[in-house]
């Protein structure tokens, strides 16, 4: 006899409310009372059993969502579910040979569950995978299998079916990883023992393949599931069955066990040494809050619906019982308890896989470093016993595991150690000045410090040293903004920083000032301890960047910096997001912004401290954060502050305005332009104009101007310095030019990122836009830039009316509906006499800045400037306005126009 499948695990409560064990006969011998067998499956006898049979599948299916409302554990349904599948199928074998007399003919047959649901775990709308075994000719078994299947269909059990014989199994097992991995769960429902025998005897014979191919095979397809899911990272809607730390990575350990060791089920590996006792524990708690999730997933959506999206989230955290705090949403808190399960899964599974793998003879060790040594592809400690006995020597471990060349992944025996010494770090431990020394030996080699960093992470270890670190593992922001919860960003901005001290980094071509810069610093203890610290205080109430600066200033000094600095980190981490901010939404070029930012850095090192945080910052947002664009407006925002550092603030404008004008005169006057005709041209515009431009694109600019002639001038081309794409109009001045502009611009799909609004001695308009398409990126082709000239052209120069906003598209419509963005519009003194700064922050949506401007001209008002910056689902737009030539000074006109821009982008909020 053969090793037993998978035997479920029936220990149900409510069992017969799920399926009427005695009622449900009964009442299927009184169907056969009015429909003896010997009439044949006709289709009123079908119909009778059939309504009888979708009855009882739909009421235990009811009863089990009843029980979901209430709090049943996830194990409860999905075995509920199996338990009542089993009984119908079961109930149906029996039934069918009555009236179908090929299957009284029949050769053996039998039906087997597997899958999924061949280990019992079947979720409200998961597929119910069947094989029908059989060892006769296929059309004989098909006689049997059609009407059981077609039956199965119809009361509404989601079938997904083959039909092969034992041999056909081997040889399919052979050809596909695939079928191999579902016959190891392959599970007698009903029929023939022998023939079930028979194929379990021969597929652990010939099936199963090679041991280390199979583990080889899964391995590889783990890795090309989460390359496809987003893993190993996090995403803002995972996968719950196949993204890093899924339902599918539970699976991987059972099927290798089961492979190797034909276990039944995941008890069975503490038997097999696989897991200890408490990691069993662990794992099944992980197994329990997954398979709710999947379960409350399928309840909400009414499908087999596995991807925890947006709108799916905030309903199952309040189902789950969590709810809002002053600091916290409740399903930022449900995310983090997500979060952290998929760690803990793919930290144990990883050991479990490990530990299955060394099965047998131990490679041979080679020395490593203090302490350590190489097995195999492993990192194992000489003596792991001595983490519990001093858990400071955790953190020494580590920091001298920092040094290797790479850093491997650890041996199953020493992370176990490690788990067992981390339970004993407390305050007094921390306190170990090695713990110090440690730490700040990690925080001080450069190009080195995230990888360990996140190594302990991942193990759960770091927060055990640093418990302020700890708080944010997991810690989401529920918006489309910051796609990576708070530690993984932290860790990817710390990785972006070790990329700039490497030669041959990727970011050495893409960065190269960053890069320069990086190696140059002095103390790079404190710009990793900015960074470290910089959003450690997310998910507490109150001013995130406040709070942070004040443990940076405390675990600076615990690290032994002195007062200076631990007080430049704290500085770092109060002003982490200024640099950003500025750069996006003020005129970088304006004098007044530079010598504010001047005086707020105070030095160079100050400066080049805050460059690199801010870049590093803005690239581990998320992968559509950072751009060429952004990128440029930093680099000149840096170079015109270090400028301001050498020569002083307040700069002399008209000085500086005096050697832009000489540099763009003897620039063109190589090219062969007339001197005098460019002085002119340079006079007309105007000081204002040159001082709100880069010296090269305003030599741009008057190339393109001098060499044009016409009424109207639209100039279409990649923008001189940033990533992006300018267009340049020169026409004669009038009321809504700008809102004309922008709306032509919106018709065509381009997104504004910034605008600026000149207007000559001579009362001509002289516009210029940043603009990028759709998918963040320049406008390439010279087709689309000609199209895009051509449009303006006829918009300009034969106006008719104003284009309609375009519409939200896709998976960005989807998303923002569910997050509501209250729109908000404050003002403030302009940067120029005569001027009003408004800033906007609304939904974003295509055309946003359209709609807004086409407001403010209806109001009457002259738009100087506009910059767009966009935060996930919401924009965050600046205007330099006036009216009349004069400021918004009267309250009246600053209520009606904050109302009318509120009007425009809430109702469609509300309604969706």
């Amino acid at each position: 006899m053969s090793p037993p499948g998978p035997r479920p695990a029936y220990r149900l409560r409510h069992r017969d409310r799920i399926f009427p064990e005695r009622e449900f006969p009964e009442r299927i011998a009184e169907i056969q009372r009015l429909h003896p067998p010997g009439q044949g499956w006709t289709p009123p006898v079908k119909a009778a059993f059939l309504e009888r049979f979708r009855a009882t599948y739909e009421e235990g299916r009811a009863f089990l969502e009843s029980r979901f409302e209430e709090g049943a554990t996830g194990r409860e349904i999905v075995r509920g579910h199996a338990y009542l599948t089993d009984r119908l199928i079961q109930s149906l074998w029996r039934l069918l040979p009555d009236y179908l007399e090929t299957a009284r003919r029949s050769a053996p047959l039998c039906v087997l569950a597997v899958g999924g649901y061949g280990r019992a775990e079947l979720h409200p709308h998961s597929d119910v995978d069947l094989l029908v075994l059989h060892d006769d000719t296929a059309t004989t078994a098909a006689a049997f299998a059609e009407p059981l299947l077609h039956f199965l269909w119809d009361m509404g059990l989601p079938v997904s079916n083959a039909l092969r014989t034992p041999e056909e199994c081997i040889g399919d097992a052979d050809a596909d990883i695939t079928i191999r991995t579902t016959l190891l769960e392959a599970r007698l429902l009903a029929g023939d023992r022998d023939l079930y025998d028979r194929f379990r005897e021969t597929f652990l014979e010939r099936g199963r393949g090679e041991p280390g191919d199979f583990i080889a095979a899964k391995l590889e397809e783990q890795r090309q599931r989460h390359a496809r899911y987003g893993g190993p990272v996090y995403n803002l809607e995972p996968n719950v069955k196949e993204s890093w730390g899924g339902l599918r990575d539970l699976h991987l350990l059972f099927w290798v066990a089961r492979h190797l060791h034909d276990v039944a089920t995941l008890r069975d590996l503490v038997k097999r040494g696989v897991l200890s006792a408490g990691e069993l524990r662990s794992l099944a708690r992980s197994q329990e809050f997954l398979w709710r999730v999947r379960n409350g997933l399928h309840y909400l959506t009414g499908r087999n619906e596995n991807r925890l999206q947006f709108d799916h989230q905030r309903t199952l955290a309040e189902r789950f019982g969590y709810r809002d705090t002053a600091a916290t949403l409740a399903v930022e808190k449900f995310m983090k308890r997500y979060y952290r399960t998929l760690r803990q899964v793919v930290a144990l599974t990883n050991i479990g896989l490990q530990t299955l793998q060394q099965a047998g003879a131990a490679p041979e060790a080679r020395p490593a470093g203090p302490g350590m040594r190489y097995r195999g592809p492993y990192l194992e400690a000489e003596r792991p016993e001595e983490f519990q006995e001093d858990p400071a020597r955790i953190l020494t471990f580590f920091a001298d595991a920092q040094h290797l060349e790479e850093l491997p992944p650890l041996e199953a025996g020493t992370l176990r150690a490690l788990w067992a010494g981390a339970r004993n770090v407390d305050g007094a431990v921390r306190a170990d000045p090695r713990v110090r020394e440690g730490l700040l030996r990690i925080l001080s080699t450069p190009g080195r410090v995230a990888g360990v960093l996140r190594r302990m992470n991942t193990y759960g270890l770091l927060g055990r040293f640093l418990p302020e670190f700890g708080r944010i593992v997991g810690q989401t922001q529920h918006n489309l903004y910051h796609i990576y919860p708070v530690d993984e960003h932290t860790l990817r901005a710390m990785e972006v920083v070790d990329q700039f001290h490497r030669e041959e980094s990727p970011l050495a071509m893409e960065s190269p000032l960053a890069c320069r810069l990086a190696r140059q610093v002095r103390r790079p203890e404190i710009l990793y301890l900015g960074l470290l610290c910089h959003d450690i205080a997310k998910g507490r109430a109150g001013d995130h960047s406040l709070l942070g600066a004040r443990v940076a200033r405390r675990l600076g000094r615990r690290l032994g910096l002195d007062p200076e600095d631990a007080g430049i980190a704290a500085w770092l981490v109060h002003d982490h997001l200024y640099l950003s901010q500025v750069s996006q939404k003020r005129d970088i070029h304006d004098p007044e912004v530079i010598g504010e930012v001047a005086y707020r850095v105070r030095t160079q090192n100050h400066l080049d401290l805050l460059f690199l945080l801010t870049e590093a910052d803005m690239r581990a947002t998320g992968p559509k954060v950072w751009n060429t664009w952004k990128a440029q407006l930093l680099t000149d925002l840096y170079f015109n502050v270090r400028q301001a550092l050498r020569t002083g603030v307040p700069a002399d404008t008209r000085a500086r305005a005096r050697r832009i004008r000489r540099r763009i005169i003897e620039t063109l006057q190589e090219e062969g332009f007339d001197p005098e005709e460019v002085r002119a041209h340079l006079k007309r515009v105007g000081q204002d104009y040159l001082l709100h431009y880069h010296p090269e694109e305003l030599t741009q600019h008057t190339r393109a101007l001098l060499g044009r002639a016409g009424p109207t001038i639209v100039e279409v081309a990649p923008h001189i310095r940033a990533g992006g794409t300018e267009i340049l109009l020169y026409t004669p001045d009038r009321a809504g030019l700008f809102t004309l502009a922008t709306g032509t611009l919106a018709s065509l799909g381009l997104n504004i990122m910034e605008a600026k609004v000149h207007t000559t001695r001579d009362h001509w308009a002289l516009d210029s836009f940043l603009v990028l398409d759709q998918e963040d990126r320049p406008v390439h082709d010279p087709r689309d830039r000609a199209r895009i000239r051509d449009h303006l052209q006829a918009a300009l120069t034969q106006p008719a009316s104003l284009p309609p906003a375009p519409s939200r598209q896709g998976y960005r419509q989807r998303a923002q509906r569910h997050f509501h963005t209250p729109v908000r519009v404050t003002f403030h003194p302009g940067s120029a006499a005569g001027e009003t700064t408004a800033e906007v922050i609304a939904p974003d949506a295509p055309g946003v800045l359209y709609r807004i401007a086409r407001i403010l001209n209806e109001f009457g008002c002259q738009i100087h400037a506009a910059k767009v910056a966009t935060f996930g689902e919401r924009t965050e737009d600046t205007f330099q306005l006036s009216h009349k030539g004069a400021p918004l000074d009267t309250e009246e006109r600053r209520r009606g126009l904050a109302e009318a821009i509120r009007r425009e982008f809430e109702p469609a909020e509300v309604s969706s």
